[in-house]
């Protein structure tokens, strides 16, 4: 366990690093938990079936949230992504099982809080409609996806603030951590005075390599795009089109009478009964008199998201509290506080801190939102239509891009030449470059449309096709020359380092060596694993050689390059003093070293959740 989290530390305390690691869990999965229509399943998670198009999105949005995602290759993206949707799965299926809830109230607090609902540092409610709408989701299905999601980050948390690191742990971990490491090196270059290959050795060089000379295939493609955007900023917006929007929606931009809401719950569990909450209900609402509503719900509420506000709410939003709770808001007159009320939760004093009036906005308030919407709709209907038409007309004349292109009134375009794996502009695409090399566009045909999330579609044609050929001896050979002198130099120099090893071994000194080779001697010098002085090639040898024996230095070489090697006598090793960190810095690594186990350990019970569940991947599943 030491070692593993050790391995991932890096800094003079282990915790300066190791308080940065976070509990890997995000709500853009959440979507992939409910129904997806009548699409053939290519993945089963216990009783959970997930479509193509589930799997696709579940792969694009890994893609764009994982920072670590762009130095990985499409296969490991996808490979990644989909252990991903396994584990989540069956966190949630586990968390289902435990019959665990999140209160209404818990779910408000965190929704409102979201910076995409939120308008000049508040929660804006016709923001939060309006996006929810763009979704095709209803308040309450949001909320229900939110409280899943809080869910499982709940019982996350419960495996993850469980652990403790123990005194023992602590210093075994401090002193590997910062220990301290003795040694002296001397570099050595590879020679630079080399045979010429002989004609025989170029040639069986090259038929041995060959696959280093290949060259790639290529597809220079022209293609036909019709774009979203580009159609919404083509829409002539007419004020009167805006004032006919406005008058069929003028209910949306209604802003309804709100009002804020404290409240002091007193929850139900096992060392409280009904009865003995009603008391105790009753108990604080008779103690309003003499004592502040804020400070009795510091004081006594059961909800550890509101009661440090002093029991505040906010503003209330129809269908983020349960029935009774909300029909007790709206009967109360504002500083009022009402006689106990019973939810599944338990029993609430509520009361409305602050009341605004509905109003209705202006047509001059909203005409910018307006003209949005109306551009976006019109683009979204152009679209649709366009991509209708495209698929018609590439479908109807497969051998040209020619009338495509004249009936849409889009240009034709041409990329530069790209590969199945990589390309620049559009051919960085990748569900472009896999229409491209498909099977109907190598044959000579129109491809069908491919789509983009950034609402773009494209028809791709073969423009140009270049197979991967060997490419010939007399364009290559100044490569083949090039990399038998540098094996050459490389095996001369390994050669040279091993000599001067075994001299250093029957005690020659390091220096003297170095002198007498023309390397360049570096003397002794006492490090830790996070010094930067020497390359991190060097460093993680002399980290990871085995500690020397007393009185006899541990001597090994290192490549650093191509060109360089280092001989190195390692001489001895001073773990580090935890009694020389001030208690504060004990504090804090403490803290960074639990969490990183507790960290292991959730990772290890995640796994075993998607171990115990039945999955099964489709072999479509590598079609995607």
């Amino acid at each position: 366990m030491l070692t593993t989290i050790r391995e991932k530390a890096q800094g003079v305390f282990a915790w300066i690093i190791l308080i940065g690691i976070t509990i890997p869990f995000a709500l853009w999965g959440i979507q992939n938990y409910f129904d997806g229509g009548k699409e053939q399943s290519l993945l089963t998670v216990g009783d959970r079936e997930f479509t193509a198009n589930e799997i696709s999105q579940a792969i694009n949005q890994f893609r764009t949230s994982t920072p670590q995602a762009q130095a990985l290759g499409e296969a490991q993206i996808k490979q990644r992504a989909i252990a991903k949707l396994i584990q989540d799965e069956a966190l949630l299926q586990h968390v289902a099982q435990q019959k665990l809830a999140i209160s209404d109230a818990t779910a408000r607090t965190f929704i409102t809080s979201l910076p995409y609902f939120q308008v000049d540092g508040k929660f804006d409610k016709q923001r939060y409609e309006g996006l929810l709408k763009a979704q095709g989701l209803s308040s309450a299905a949001f909320v229900g996806r939110i409280k899943k999601a809080l869910l499982m980050e709940q019982y996350q948390q419960a495996l993850t603030n469980t652990g403790f690191v123990s005194d023992y742990e602590l210093q075994q971990f401090y002193a590997l951590q910062n220990q301290t490491r003795t040694f002296e090196y001397a570099v050595f270059n590879a020679p630079t005075d080399l045979s010429e290959p002989t004609p025989e050795q170029i040639q069986d060089y090259y038929q041995a390599h060959s696959a280093d000379f290949f060259q790639p295939e290529t597809l220079t493609a022209s293609y036909v795009e019709l774009n979203r955007s580009q159609l919404a900023d083509s829409v002539q917006v007419e004020e009167a089109a805006l004032q006919t929007l406005y008058e069929q929606q003028k209910a949306q931009f209604q802003q309804p009478e709100r009002r804020k809401t404290s409240h002091i719950l007193i929850a139900l569990n096992e060392q409280r009964d009904d009865a003995q909450a009603l008391a105790l209900a009753k108990e604080i609402h008779g103690k309003l008199s003499a004592t502040p509503f804020a400070d009795l719900a510091k004081e006594y509420s059961d909800d550890p998201g509101s009661a440090k506000q002093g029991g505040d709410l906010g503003w209330l939003e129809p269908g983020l509290f349960v029935p009774e709770f909300e029909q007790a808001v709206l009967e109360l007159s504002v500083g009022q506080v009402s006689e106990p009320v019973k939810t599944q939760f338990g029993y609430h004093l509520i009361t409305v801190t602050a009341l605004e009036e509905a109003k209705q906005k202006s047509f001059a308030e909203v005409k910018e939102e307006l003209d949005r919407q109306y551009r976006q709709s019109q683009a979204e209907n152009l679209y649709f239509q366009g991509y209708e038409k495209l698929t018609e007309l590439s479908y109807e004349h497969p051998d040209s891009l020619a009338t495509v292109a004249e009936q849409l009134a889009l240009s034709i375009h041409t990329t530069e030449p790209f590969t199945r794996e990589q390309g620049q502009g559009v051919a960085a695409n990748a569900a472009f470059r896999k229409a491209a090399f498909s099977d109907l566009v190598m044959n000579g045909e129109n491809s069908d449309p491919v789509e983009s999330e950034e609402g773009l579609a494209w028809v791709v044609r073969k423009h140009s096709y270049q197979a991967a050929e060997l490419k010939p001896l007399d364009e290559v050979r100044d490569q083949v020359i090039q990399a038998l002198k540098s094996q050459q130099a490389q095996l001369q120099l390994t050669e040279s380092v091993d000599q001067l090893k075994q001299q250093r071994l029957t005690g020659a000194a390091l220096a003297t060596l170095a002198e007498q080779a023309n390397g360049q001697f570096h003397a002794e010098q006492s490090i830790t694993r996070t010094n930067s002085t020497v390359s991190r090639t060097l460093l993680d040898a002399l980290f990871t050689a085995a500690k020397p024996d007393d009185n006899k230095p541990n001597v090994f070489s290192v490549r650093l390059s191509d060109s360089q090697q280092a001989l190195v006598a390692f001489t001895s090793v001073t773990p580090g003093n935890i009694s020389d960190v001030t208690s504060d810095e004990i504090d804090k690594m403490r803290q960074a070293l639990t969490q990183a186990k507790n960290q292991l350990q959730f990772s290890a019970a995640l796994k075993q959740l998607s171990t115990d569940l039945k999955v099964e991947q489709s072999k479509k599943l590598n079609d995607l």
